[in-house]
């Protein structure tokens, strides 16, 4: 930016309302960013806070314990997916929204961020504290789900057996990517197989 004689006005300071929201966004971000690359194991306050580029000091003001970092960070993982569906160029007719759908639900689970989740539901099986957060997220994954079916699909989403089939489609897609973990799940050879499963018990 610069001024009207054309010199260069000096950046605008932050408030520190801004600063502290993006002190906070890198310590999510390197927490999600640790789990996927670390697991639960390797991750740390610590690693995460050098991770950032902050002191521990600051991280334990922001977050001070790794349980509030993980609770952040599968807040931001939800907003992350919900944020993927505003991006859909949905087609026209409503037949052919079903598949769109599923094929939508697919990306989603092969964000980078999932790889987190998995690490997180393989730790929830021990310990109830990541269940309990890692159940939260699973129910609202979910409901989001069948509210983008809901919009997509005015007429076929209404059948009552509908929000049980989005819900088996999600299982099934996590359950791909849990198989998948050790590679790109777009690879996976399971998901043409288990899409053309999943577009049958649609309703249409």
């Amino acid at each position: 930016m610069t001024n009207r004689d054309g010199s260069v006005a000096p950046p605008a300071r932050r408030t520190h309302a801004e600063r502290r929201q993006e002190t906070r966004a890198k310590l999510v971000a390197a927490t999600i960013e640790s789990l996927v690359e670390e697991g639960w194991s390797g991750t740390s306050t610590r690693a995460v806070a050098q991770r950032a580029g902050v002191s521990q000091g600051a991280q334990q003001h922001y977050f001070p314990t790794k349980r509030a970092l993980v609770e952040a960070a599968l807040e931001a993982i939800l907003a992350e997916q919900n944020a993927a569906a505003t991006t859909w160029d949905v087609p026209a007719a409503e037949e052919e929204r079903v598949g769109f759908l599923l094929d939508r639900l697919w990306e989603i689970h092969c964000l980078p961020v999932n790889l987190a989740v998995q690490e997180l539901l393989t730790m929830a099986r021990t310990d109830p504290e990541t269940a309990e957060s890692i159940g939260r997220l699973h129910a609202e994954a979910e409901r989001a789900a069948i509210t983008a079916g809901h919009t997509l699909l005015p007429t076929l989403g209404t059948h009552p057996d509908f929000p049980a089939r989005v819900r088996t489609s999600v299982a099934t897609m996590r359950g791909i990517v849990a198989v998948a973990a050790v590679a790109d799940p777009r690879e996976s050879d399971l998901w043409p197989h288990a899409r053309g499963v999943l577009l049958r018990g649609m309703p249409r």
